[in-house]
C-alpha cells in the first residue's frame, strides 16, 4: 500500500511515532505536524537521510489561530492521521482547559475537517479513546474532549460515506506513552504503542469504521451497558 501526501498530526506522540516508521518507505511525502518545533526536528534528523527529504514540519502554539493564519490549506492529503492529545487533570484553570480542549479536539479536527473537504479520495485516522465512550471522575475533562472526537469522526464518516475517502476512529484502550507514564495500567489490557500502529495499518487497508483491540471492544460495550444510576456510584 502506497500513500503520496500523508499528514501527520500530533506526531511527537509515541503512537504517532510507530506509524511513521511502519508506513515511511510506503510514502512519498510526509508533513509532521506538533506543537514543539524542538522535538519535529530532533525526531527528522534522527531519520536516515533519504527518509528526511520526504519528511517537512510544521509547528503551532496551540492555538486554532495558528493554524489558521499560516498552516497551508490547499495541500492535498490521501492519508491524515491524527495522534494528538493530552490528559492534564491537575490543574482547573481556564488555560489548562483551552490547552486540553484545543490539543485533544478542536486543532486536530479543525484540520481534519477543512483538509477532508478537498480529498477526492484516501483516509482520515484519528485516536480517540476508551475515555470517551463513558465519562468517569478521574478524567472528566480528558474525557469529554475524546468523546467530541469520537462523535466528530462519526459525523465526518457518515458525511464522507459516498466518496472514496475512509474516516477510521480509533479507541486503544491503555497504551505504554509518555502520557501514561507513572499511571497503574493491568499488563492484559496494556498495548505498546507499536501494537495500535499495526492496528491503525491493517484498518486503512480493510477500510475498517472502528478500531478497538479485541480485549477492550469487550470493556466498551459493558460500559455502556451498565445503568447511570449504578455507574455514579462506582469509583474507577
Amino acid at each position: 500500500m502506497k500513500f503520496k501526501n500523508v499528514l501527520i498530526i500530533g506526531a511527537n506522540s509515541d503512537i504517532a511515532r510507530e506509524f511513521i516508521y511502519l508506513i515511511i518507505d510506503k510514502t512519498d511525502s510526509m508533513l509532521l505536524l506538533s506543537r514543539s518545533n524542538e522535538k519535529l526536528i530532533q525526531f527528522k534528523d534522527s531519520l536516515t537521510e533519504n527518509h528526511q527529504g520526504k519528511i517537512s514540519i510544521f509547528s503551532y502554539d496551540g492555538s486554532l489561530e495558528s493554524i489558521d493564519d499560516s498552516f497551508n490549506f490547499t495541500q492535498e492529503f490521501d492519508l491524515i492521521f491524527n495522534a494528538a492529545g493530552s490528559n492534564n487533570e491537575t490543574n482547573v484553570d481556564i488555560e489548562s482547559f483551552k490547552s486540553s480542549i484545543n490539543s485533544n479536539f478542536s486543532a486536530p479536527f479543525y484540520l481534519t475537517y477543512r483538509l477532508s473537504k478537498t480529498m477526492t479520495s484516501g483516509t482520515v485516522v484519528s485516536i480517540s479513546s476508551i475515555a470517551g465512550d463513558r465519562g468517569r471522575m478521574k478524567n472528566i475533562l480528558y474525557g469529554a474532549t475524546k468523546s467530541a472526537m469520537t462523535s466528530a469522526m462519526s459525523g465526518l464518516r457518515q458525511k464522507l460515506a459516498n466518496s472514496n475517502v475512509s474516516v477510521i476512529t480509533v479507541i486503544p484502550g491503555y497504551v505504554r506513552t509518555k502520557m501514561t507514564e507513572g499511571h497503574k495500567m493491568p499488563k492484559i489490557l496494556t498495548s505498546s504503542p507499536s501494537r495500535i500502529a499495526k492496528l491503525c495499518l491493517n484498518g486503512i487497508k480493510s477500510r475498517k469504521n472502528i478500531i478497538y483491540p479485541i480485549e477492550w471492544l469487550l470493556i466498551s460495550v459493558i460500559l455502556r451497558l451498565i445503568p447511570e444510576f449504578i455507574f455514579k456510584r462506582l469509583r474507577f
